[in-house]
């Protein structure tokens, strides 16, 4: 498979990817998917000030979803939890497969991203 220049680069930086046994408590957290299905991801929180002081991940998907989950940390990282929220809720999975190239049928992954970042946040799915 190929693999655009933005996803390669983030995928092998994956600063904010942690490890499975990291213990999470003390941060906000959620997570969706299913690896039998071929998507797992989690994100976790550190909150400070009313802001996502650091927001981190955990995935079991493929270099397009595990990319896509870096480019979210880094978008929200120091964004106000409010602002955050509704970032998550609005946020255009059409529009993030595009800047990262990545091909149409990885959208349900990507929505996957979406909906353990509401989970992480705390606001209900509609």
């Amino acid at each position: 498979m190929n693999y655009s220049s933005q996803v390669v680069d983030l995928y092998l930086s994956k600063s904010h990817l942690v490890d499975p046994k990291v213990d999470l408590e003390g941060q906000l957290a959620g997570a969706a998917g299913d690896c039998e299905r071929g998507c797992r991801i989690g994100f976790a929180a550190c909150v400070s000030d009313k802001k996502i002081a650091s927001l981190s991940y955990q995935a079991w998907a493929c270099p397009d979803t595990v990319a896509a989950c870096e480019a979210i940390c880094r978008q929200f990282e120091g964004m106000p939890l409010s602002e955050a929220r509704v970032a998550a809720e609005t946020l255009n999975a059409q529009d993030l497969m595009l800047s990262l190239q990545i091909p149409v049928e990885k959208a349900g992954k990507i929505l996957t991203l979406q909906d353990a970042l509401l989970a992480c946040l705390g606001v209900k799915a509609k």
